[in-house]
């Protein structure tokens, strides 16, 4: 049985896993809609996925997660949509921009750099000091009506505001 898991066969998986939660049962054409590939590109990526026992697949059957494809499954989903949220609430990107750059980063960006951005959105959420917004020009300012003076972001905000 093979283990590794590569980026694309976590994107099938994940689709399987939004297909299941609609669904009673996923069919190889339902992926292969949702992914927008073809029928053969699909069962080639089940027979993969089969053979590293994350899902139960035989031609012409639904398919099915195992417990192991189902907890792949959804790390990758989890993952995707902590990114998605990040890139869009807190970096102020559109939201489709923000859910391509989450599909593209989600399978590159490694544990060390998903907690760090996680901790860093815990600490943007509970810290009573900064409130960050993004302005329609692009630029990051504090929006705190009590500027703090040892923020540069606030003493910026502050001569923006008095022009």
């Amino acid at each position: 049985m093979k283990t590794t898991i590569t980026s694309h066969l976590e994107d099938y998986l994940e689709t399987i896993l939004f297909i299941s939660q609609d669904r009673d049962e996923v069919h190889a054409s339902a992926v292969a809609d949702k992914m927008g590939v073809t029928r053969a590109s699909v069962t080639g990526a089940l027979r993969a996925l089969a053979e590293r026992e994350l899902i139960l697949y035989h031609p012409y059957q639904p398919v099915v997660l195992t417990a192991q494809g189902r907890e792949v499954a959804q790390a990758c989903a989890d993952r995707h949509h902590f990114l998605h949220r990040f890139f869009r609430d807190q970096l102020g990107m559109q939201n489709e921009e923000a859910e391509l750059v989450a599909c593209r980063v989600e399978h590159a960006a490694n544990a060390t750099v998903l907690a760090r951005l996680a901790e860093f959105s815990r600490f943007l959420a509970d810290c009573r000091q900064v409130d960050l917004a993004w302005g329609t020009d692009g630029q990051l300012r504090c929006t705190r009506e009590t500027h703090s003076e040892g923020c540069a972001g606030c003493r910026q905000s502050q001569t923006s505001n008095s022009d």
